[in-house]
C-alpha cells in the first residue's frame, strides 16, 4: 500500500519516510499520527506555508533598526550627560563660567558612551538578520539539491 502525502497528495512507497514536498510521515506535525492527519485532512489546515520574504523584511527592518539605535543611544547620552552635568554644575556653584563648557565636554563624552552602548546593539540586530539571511540561504540550497535530478 503506497502512503499518500496529506500535503501534496503525492504517491509515496510504503518504506518513505518523508514525502518529496518536506512532509515527514513519521512526525506529521507533531500533534497527531500522520495516518490521522490524511484521513482527516488536519495537515492542509494546520500546515504554514514557507514565505522567505516574510523573513527578508524582517532581517531589512532589523537592519534599519540597527542604524536607528546607534543614533538614538548617542543623542540619550549626549542629553543625558549634558543636562545632568549642567544641573549638577548649576547647584554645586551657581553663576560659575565652567559649567556651559563642562556641560558640553560632558555631554561629547556621554554621546561617545552611547554611541559605544548603540554600536554593540546594533552588532547584535545585525547578527540576528544575518542570522535570519542564513537560513533563507539553507532553504534555498536545500529546496535546489532536493529538485535536483539523481
Amino acid at each position: 500500500m503506497a502512503r499518500i502525502c496529506p500535503k501534496c497528495g503525492l504517491k509515496n512507497p510504503d518504506s518513505a519516510q518523508q514525502c518529496d514536498c518536506g512532509f515527514s510521515f513519521g512526525l506529521g506535525d507533531g500533534s497527531m499520527p500522520s495516518a490521522i492527519m490524511a484521513r482527516s485532512g488536519a495537515a492542509k489546515r494546520w500546515a504554514v506555508d514557507y514565505d522567505e520574504n516574510v523573513i527578508v523584511t524582517f532581517a531589512d527592518r532589523l537592519y534599519k533598526d540597527a542604524s536607528r539605535i546607534i543614533v538614538a543611544a548617542a543623542v540619550v547620552g549626549l542629553v543625558l550627560c549634558a543636562v545632568g552635568a549642567w544641573a549638577l554644575f548649576k547647584s554645586a556653584s551657581p553663576g560659575s563660567s565652567l559649567q556651559l563648557p563642562f556641560s558640553v565636554i560632558a555631554g561629547l563624552a556621554g554621546g561617545l558612551v552611547g554611541w559605544l552602548i548603540g554600536s554593540s546593539l546594533a552588532f547584535w540586530l545585525r547578527l540576528a538578520a544575518q542570522t535570519a539571511l542564513c537560513q533563507v540561504q539553507i532553504e534555498r540550497n536545500t529546496r535546489i539539491a532536493h529538485k535536483a535530478p539523481p
